[in-house]
């Protein structure tokens, strides 16, 4: 809607027309012109009305005044249709424009639908295409795979055969040859490793035998040759390139040293192969040292293969030779081949490259294994004699000592006496903690060789007793080994780290194996005496059960006043006596200890038996005073009165034996509290 001039409200027939269709734009801004104030003072925002009146009432009259602001109002009024005019022009247009963009956006969803769709199926064309492509890839880098291997696998074959076959005919230049190929050759089998470890393994099996071959060529060039110096170091400069230094050193050591086997003792064979050692050694070092043609790196190089593979070789042969058949009687062979050892391990400067050699060497001089012979023999000469009056002969004023003992003191005396070598104190301490850890394996084989010795001496009748002093003799040996033991230890300690202090690493781990060493004699000690006490207390428990019978001995069989302790008293003190005796007088309270306990716990049922005894003689007398009758004209001979005794007899011979003994006193109170009830009428 358009608003017109005609709409516009007039003032009145006298009043001026300030905005009149008629008038023109020009006339409009002429009126304007003749106005004495800017119609715009009207929208600022300080405006005051009576501050424009006082300004301009000494200029006009009052209706000049009327005149202009209507003038002025008209002004506004037009300005007005026309803002409104233009601002619903404008609407209108916005509207039409707002439409059209509606048709637009919905126009433009579709095509994007369509092209959504056209997306969606490209995508999935494009992943499937993708896929195919995956797989035709991995199928073609399989193949390609394969093919490489296959390449590298005849290139080895080919390699190979060149090599033997150049080998075989060696014309001119064949080693020089034979090692370029063998470089070329090397490379092929590390890229087959990288990349097919399991078809390196088959490759390498099948040419085993070509390689050996190789080998067994060119051995000869391989060998220490004095006279030809140069030639051994190109050939050790090849190997070296081919990363095949262990693998010459073992070929060089199979004939490095020139050692035939004679005939005669250990000590002769062993000094034998010594001489041939050094021998070897210093024509190494003088041949090497001697010569003009190699430079110094040369000769240091050189040297280092060769003494290498002559360890190498020292090696091979301790590993053949020192078996059980070859290892001395004595520890004078052991003392030589330690100190030349020792002798060759500080040659030269450079020792710590041999550092592997030897400790490898030193395994084979095992001190567990001279200790094991030893006590083999010592225990089958104990067995063999191990009866209870053949051990006192084995007793001393200082105490129990054996064979294995004394043996074994001079293996550790023996190992004292070798100078001791750089770094190895703490081998030589876990070499001596393994041997006696050894020691309780052979203390279970010696248990059961009692046991048949025991069986075969005593038979079945005695097989309780027999297997009392097994035990018995094996606590005396644990006893005796403990103190040679202690002995030795102190022997290393005094030896080995005299001049240490107790914050030293290795004299720390020296103490704790001393320490785990007595510890572990001590839980033997503990489980010999509990399986001890469990033995004792079964007999003890077995004869002590003997006092139930008394009514039948003296019961209408007319046995004769008893004077003496009973039969199972007498095979219980005489158990008691043999334990004492095969134990010592040294040990005689910890003997009469492990006793007393066992005693005192089979003594119970002694208590009970003897108790069950005592009730049916008062249950017999109450009978016969119910009767009227008496026990007997002469009551000191009736049937009861002999049980009673009986049982004060043994009553007393048992508190005798455990009496003084602190650890029996309940036992002790409850024996004489059945000793005043057998003594009462």
């Amino acid at each position: 809607m358009t608003i017109t001039s005609e709409e516009v409200p007039q003032n009145g027939r006298n009043s001026p027309t300030m905005f009149s269709t008629q008038l023109s734009t020009t006339n409009t801004t002429m009126a304007e012109e003749n106005l004495l104030f800017d119609p715009q003072m009207f929208t600022t925002p300080d405006f005051n009305i009576d501050t424009l009146m006082d300004n301009i009432r000494h200029q006009l009259d009052l209706k000049d005044i009327d005149k202009q602001l209507r003038q002025i109002l008209q002004h506004f009024q037009y300005a007005l249709i026309n803002l409104i005019n233009n601002d619903y022009t404008q609407f209108v247009e916005l509207s039409s424009s707002l439409v059209a963009l509606d048709k637009s956006v919905e126009s433009l969803n579709k095509e994007h639908e369509a092209s959504w769709e056209d997306y969606t199926t490209f995508a999935k064309k494009l992943s499937d295409l993708y896929t195919f492509f995956e797989k035709q890839q991995s199928i073609i880098n399989e193949s390609r795979t394969k093919e490489a291997l296959s390449v590298c696998e005849l290139n080895i074959y080919l390699i190979l055969d060149e090599i033997v076959q150049s080998a075989k005919k060696k014309q001119h230049s064949w080693l020089k040859y034979s090692f370029s190929r063998l470089n070329v050759l090397n490379v092929y089998l590390k890229e087959l490793e990288e990349k097919s470890p399991e078809k390196y393994e088959e490759v390498k099996d099948e040419i085993k035998p070509s390689l050996d071959f190789l080998k067994r060529s060119l051995n000869p060039y391989i060998t220490f040759n004095p006279e030809d110096l140069v030639s051994n170091y190109y050939m050790l400069l090849n190997i070296r390139e081919l990363d095949m230094v262990e693998e010459g050193i073992n070929i060089a050591s199979k004939s490095i040293i020139a050692y035939s086997r004679i005939d005669g003792s250990v000590n002769q064979k062993w000094r034998h192969f010594l001489d041939a050692l050094n021998n070897e050694k210093q024509n190494i070092v003088e041949s090497i040292k001697s010569s003009k043609a190699l430079s110094t790196t040369a000769k240091i190089t050189l040297q280092k293969f060769y003494l290498s593979s002559l360890l190498a070789s020292m090696v091979t042969f301790t590993q053949e030779n020192f078996e059980y058949d070859f290892i001395p009687s004595d520890s004078e062979p052991f003392q030589e081949s330690y100190l030349a050892f020792h002798e060759f391990y500080q040659s030269f400067p450079e020792y710590q490259i041999y550092g592997s050699y030897f400790k490898k060497i030193l395994s084979f001089f095992d001190i567990s294994v001279y200790i094991q012979l030893w006590v083999k023999d010592s225990y089958k000469a104990f067995i063999d004699s191990a009866t209870v009056e053949n051990v006192k002969l084995l007793r001393n004023d200082s105490g129990i000592k054996f064979n294995v003992s004394e043996n074994f003191s001079s293996t550790i005396q023996a190992l004292c006496s070798v100078k001791t070598l750089p770094g190895s104190s703490s081998f030589i301490c876990q070499t001596f903690y393994n041997c006696l850890e050894k020691y309780y394996d052979f203390c279970e084989d010696m248990r059961d060789a009692f046991g048949l010795w025991n069986s075969e001496q005593h038979g079945q009748q005695q097989e309780n007793e027999a297997e009392n002093q097994q035990w018995e003799i094996m606590l005396v040996l644990q006893i005796s080994m403990k103190n040679v033991v202690d002995e030795a230890l102190k022997m290393l300690e005094k030896k080995l780290y005299s001049n240490r202090s107790s914050s030293d690493a290795t004299y720390s781990n020296f103490l704790k194996y001393r320490n785990a060493i007595l510890l572990q004699f001590q839980a033997l000690e503990v489980q010999i005496e509990s399986f001890l006490h469990t033995k004792l207390f079964k007999d003890f428990v077995k004869h002590v059960s003997m006092v139930g019978n008394v009514p039948k001995k003296y019961r209408w069989t007319k046995m004769p006043f008893p004077k003496d302790h009973s039969d199972y008293v007498i095979s219980v003190r005489s158990i008691w006596e043999n334990f004492i005796k095969i134990y010592g007088e040294n040990k005689l309270n910890e003997s009469k200890i492990i006793l007393a306990k066992s005693l005192s716990s089979a003594l119970d049922t002694f208590i009970a038996k003897a108790t069950e005894v005592l009730d049916t003689v008062d249950k017999t007398a109450n009978v016969l005073r119910q009767k009227g009758k008496s026990l007997s004209s002469d009551a000191s001979d009736s049937d009861e009165s002999k049980m009673k005794q009986q049982i004060i007899l043994d009553t007393e011979s048992f508190i005798s034996l455990i009496g003084t003994i602190k650890e029996a006193n309940e036992t002790v109170e409850k024996l004489n509290n059945l000793l005043q009830r057998a003594q009462s009428n």
